[in-house]
Order: structure tokens, then sequence, then C-alpha cells
């Protein structure tokens, strides 16, 4: 029998939206991107962005947050339509999120 994706995570999410303002770390341009947030763990966050992002990018995220999360990894992308993406990120105060 398969597991749902909800009883593989870790940590349970936790609705939460917020226009959430980041950079790319590594990126030349500082450009603060913006995306807003669907959900939220203590280890990361779900977010709606309109900017094409890559699996593996880390993230500087610019805005408050309940959790000290303030650097993460892409985890995974999802093209919902054009310059329109939901992400999952991983939260770490390490540039190897």
């Amino acid at each position: 029998m398969h597991k749902s994706v909800s009883e593989l995570r870790r940590e349970e999410r936790f609705p939460f939206a917020k226009k959430i303002e980041f950079n790319l770390k590594y990126c030349g341009n500082h450009d603060r991107l913006k995306g807003i947030s669907v959900n939220i763990s203590s280890s990361g966050l779900c977010l709606y962005v309109f900017n094409p992002i890559k699996e593996g990018e880390i993230i500087n995220i610019n805005s408050d947050l309940p959790t000290s999360c303030k650097t993460a990894m892409v985890r995974w992308v999802k093209n919902i339509e054009t310059d329109f993406y939901m992400i999952g990120v991983h939260c770490s105060g390490a540039c190897n999120a």
C-alpha cells in the first residue's frame, strides 16, 4: 500500500498565506523576487512564484516568517502555467540546505 505525500513528510504543514520576498543566493543580480506562501513547517515552505526557478537553487528569504528560515534550497518545482510555478523549499542556515 502506497503512503500519501502527507504521510511521507517529517513535520506537519500548516496553512500560511503571506507575500514572500526572496532572491537567488548565487545569482549575479540581487533583484527581489516575490511569491505567495501556501503552507509552512518547521523545515520548509511551499510557495507560488512568478519566475522560473530550478530545483537545487538556493534562495535567501527576506520576509519575516514564524520560523527561523532565511536560507532555503528548492527541492521541487511544478509549472502551473506560463510564469506561474509552485515550489517546495527546505530551510537551512547552511548553503547546502
